[in-house]
């Protein structure tokens, strides 16, 4: 007796043979993206000793595209990675692919990285630290001037480290503090500079 091949074995031997022909097409697609991409993209090739600039990955929306300048101390050539030491001897923690990598050329090598974020994020944050400890409050005429509220020898310290984080930022600084006066017996508030 001969039973008839019914219901959903038709169906799933299809699905399979459709499963097995669009992969097929992608392995394929893959391979001549793969191709193209490769014509394209010629790998930058350094030699030991030379200086690059990394691509910074993880930036904040104002910060540089680039970070460095480093300099190559290792590299393997089979696989385009890069060992990199920055300029104050410090080595790169891990092996850096050269897509990441940009050549630099100076007439003077210089003796700081011209960017590394890690030490500018710290600077910030000392910086926005330091100016936390100057409170604003508005005064009672509602004019919309601030007073600051710290003893006037902290005001014009801080008051003269935030002017010079502000001119290091090519601003003009929010608060100048005049010194304190002996002749006075009264404490004279810092004026806002415009």
């Amino acid at each position: 007796m001969k039973i008839a091949v019914k219901g959903r074995v038709p169906e799933v031997r299809a699905l399979r043979q459709a499963r097995a022909i669009a992969h097929q097409r992608l392995q394929d697609t893959a391979a001549k993206d793969k191709a193209r991409w490769d014509a394209i993209m010629k790998p930058q090739v350094f030699a030991i000793g030379d200086h690059v600039l990394m691509r910074h990955e993880n930036k904040l929306s104002l910060e540089y595209t680039w970070k460095g300048p480093y300099r190559i101390i290792n590299k393997n050539a089979s696989t385009h990675i890069y060992q990199l030491q920055d300029l104050n001897g410090n080595t790169y923690n891990s092996w850096v692919h050269t897509d990441r990598l940009r050549p630099i050329h100076f007439t003077n090598t210089p003796t700081d990285p011209w960017y590394d974020p890690t030490t500018t994020r710290a600077a910030e944050r000392r910086h926005l630290q330091a100016l936390a400890h100057l409170h604003v409050f508005e005064d009672d005429q509602h004019s919309g001037e601030g007073v600051l509220s710290q003893p006037l020898a902290e005001q014009s310290l801080l008051a003269n480290y935030a002017s010079s984080y502000f001119t290091h930022l090519h601003a003009k600084p929010i608060y100048t503090a005049t010194p304190p006066s002996t002749s006075s017996t009264s404490p004279s508030l810092p004026s806002p500079s415009l």
